[in-house]
């Protein structure tokens, strides 16, 4: 395994010299059928191998076109229960359990992403006949990159990491005693640059489900927005998040 990941990556490096050689050959292959062949003395012989030489040329052509897409900086994105980190257990510097809800990001192109950030644009409110209820939320809040401090981070080719969209968590309550008063679960949307003005109206209720529109972008890749599904409950410890096609 190691070792196919090295080839790939090298390959990747390399990219731009081949891409370069390619165009280079087709250059002069084209410049040499139309140069040096005397046209009025050809064979129906010489005909087939300069047609085959030209259908060799086309192919090389292509074949460089797609390589230079590959070196371009893609986003993708993948987020469910299935998918490897999205659901994250880990506790509060306080000692209380959380869980992330996290969707997974990817580089697929060769070059570096800079800058890439992902914002919530919207939340809605899946009423019990499934309708769409949206949510007094006029604000664009930047979600936070998990283990990272900060808001914009460069992905480079071949990559991925993970943005946090919720959690959810609990503490407990006690008297100072010792004596347990109640437990208090909550979920709430995840990001460190969430202004006091607005966290109130990104928390989310036990036993709803959400709509999450999240857009994606960076300096020199397409964007690319996303509606996301969350929902939590009975308790704190169950919910999933889902991305919707």
């Amino acid at each position: 395994m190691k070792v196919i990941t090295y080839i790939i990556k090298t390959t990747f490096q390399q990219l731009p010299k081949i891409i370069f050689s390619i165009k280079a050959m087709v250059y002069l292959a084209s410049s040499s059928v139309v140069s040096y062949v005397s046209w009025e003395k050809l064979s129906l012989l010489n005909w087939a191998l300069i047609t085959s030489l030209l259908i060799l040329i086309f192919i090389l052509f292509v074949i460089a076109s797609e390589a230079q897409k590959l070196q371009e900086p893609e986003l993708e994105i993948q987020g469910n229960k299935d998918v490897s980190g999205c659901i994250q257990k880990t506790s509060f510097s306080d000692g209380s359990p959380a869980i992330y809800f996290r969707l997974l990001v990817k580089n697929i192109g060769g070059k570096t992403i800079k800058n890439c950030t992902a914002s919530l644009i919207r939340i809605q409110m899946l009423g019990e006949d499934e309708s769409r209820i949206a949510l007094p939320y006029g604000e664009t809040t930047p979600l936070s990159w998990a283990n990272q401090q900060e808001e914009k981070i460069d992905l480079q080719g071949q990559t991925q990491q993970y943005i946090d969209v919720a959690f959810t968590s609990y503490m407990e309550v006690s008297d100072g005693y010792n004596n347990l008063l109640r437990k208090i679960e909550h979920s709430r949307l995840a990001s460190k640059q969430t202004p006091n003005s607005v966290r109130d109206k990104l928390k989310f209720e036990i036993n709803k489900k959400y709509i999450l529109g999240i857009l994606f972008s960076s300096d020199n890749a397409a964007s690319i927005e996303k509606e996301v599904l969350f929902n939590w409950g009975p308790t704190w410890e169950k919910g999933e998040i889902t991305l919707l096609k």
